[in-house]
């Protein structure tokens, strides 16, 4: 019972989220692209470089429903390359998929409910 209550909720606030917290992204594989709602943060990763220095990762994070995920009629997960394009204003920032200090590129979130994506800006454009 309490396993259902945790779902529902971890659904429920993931709806939320979506609905009051979140904007509108383009997901882009090989040429496919998918529009998507997704809350924008940030993780920051720690690692160790060759050298044994300590060294921080930031991450720009994309929350989104994983069943939103849809290319060719089929869901999928994120891949390392694939890009997210954000528009604010005039301009349009493009994010590229990345595996930060060695993490995976995503991470599921409440009982699968939402998917976290690991990303960094490689380019600006006009829109």
């Amino acid at each position: 019972m309490a396993k259902n209550m945790v779902s529902d909720a971890a659904t429920t606030l993931a709806g939320l989220r979506q609905t009051h917290l979140s904007q509108s992204i383009i997901y882009a594989r090989d040429g496919r692209r998918v529009t998507l709602q997704a809350s924008v943060g940030q993780t920051v990763f720690e690692t160790v470089d060759e050298e044994g220095f300590a060294l921080s990762v930031e991450a720009r994070d994309y929350v989104i429903d994983p069943a939103d995920l849809i290319l060719d009629d089929l869901t999928i997960t994120p891949q390392v390359g694939d890009t997210i394009r954000e528009t604010q204003g005039d301009e349009v920032t493009v994010y590229e998929v990345i595996e930060p200090a060695g993490n995976p590129c995503f991470t599921y979130l409440g009982h699968r409910a939402q998917m976290r994506i690991h990303t960094h800006k490689i380019d600006t454009e006009e829109e």
